[in-house]
Formats: structure tokens, sequence, C-alpha cells
């Protein structure tokens, strides 16, 4: 079960961004990324915004971290109408996932699973943003609280890259 609490006075949103090994679709693809497969320039160049309306962006980066599960974030929640909105959602339970937004530039990519040639494996992507959704294409992608904590990451080796996740 997931912890979800709100803290309206420290306008954070923290939890599970990205399950490792995990398989979602998203549009008319299935996804699994591998462990460490996302980078970013700068965790404040890392939006959130709601149900993937980038003229709904409510929020910034402010720390983003690989764990053995996946990448966790906590994101600082803008002052004003859009903020609160988005605050209120997620206190109510409303909007308690998120859902990544990236981009593949020169040198990443994605390889069908021998497995099962409909799901893409990313091996390295860009992340540029993030989405408050009640709808997480992950199911594991949910808010597990508005206030920040302090957790340390785990580093990963080349095999544990496409491992799935025992449940």
């Amino acid at each position: 079960d997931v912890m979800f609490k709100a803290d309206i006075e420290k306008r954070t949103s923290t939890g599970l961004l990205v399950p490792w090994g995990k398989v979602a679709r998203s549009g008319f693809a299935k996804w699994r990324f591998g462990r460490g497969s996302l980078r970013w320039n700068a965790e404040k160049r890392v939006k959130l915004n709601l149900g993937h309306d980038r003229a709904e962006t409510v929020g910034v980066a402010v720390r983003l971290e690989n764990f053995t599960n996946g990448l966790h974030g906590t994101f600082k929640v803008a002052r004003g109408e859009q903020g609160d909105k988005a605050l209120s959602l997620a206190e109510d339970g409303v909007l308690d996932g998120f859902s990544v937004e990236v981009d593949f530039e020169d040198g990443d990519g994605w390889t069908t699973d021998p497995r099962d040639e409909d799901i893409r494996l990313v091996a390295q992507a860009k992340l540029v943003g993030a989405a408050l959704t009640g709808y997480p294409a992950f199911d594991d992608a949910r808010v597990d609280r508005i206030a920040a904590a302090r957790q340390e990451g785990v580093k990963m080796t080349q095999e544990e890259t496409f491992e799935e996740e025992d449940g």
C-alpha cells in the first residue's frame, strides 16, 4: 500500500515516477524502462504538469533519484490557483499518480523485447517532464506523499538493467 499525505505548507509532491522492469501501455505502444535508463540535464528543468497538459505546468523537480525499484521524484508545486488546484486534487486522491514525459535524442533509444515484440525496452531517454494524473500508465507510479523525505539512492549493475521486480 502506498502512503498518501498532503502538506499544503511545504507544497511538495513525492512519489515513484517510473518502476523499473514493469510493462505499461502508453498510447499505441507498450514500454518497459531499464534501471537507470532516464537522464536529465538539471532537476529544475524537469517540470510537473496536470494530465500531460503543458499549459497547466504547476511545479518543478527539486529531487530525482534512481532506486532499485524505479525513479523517484520530488516536485515543488507553485503558489497560486493552478498549484492550489494540483495540491487539492492530490490531497483528495483524485490525481494520485505520476506519468513521465521523455524524449529520445541522438544516442538514445529502445529495442524490441526479444520475449515479446509488442514491448519496447528503453535503454536510454531524456526525462523532460512528469504529469500528475489519476490514470498513470504504470499503476505503481503513484504519489506517496506531498511532503519530501530523504532516502539514499542505490547504484545498479548492467545485469540488473531489465530484470523485472518481484511484486
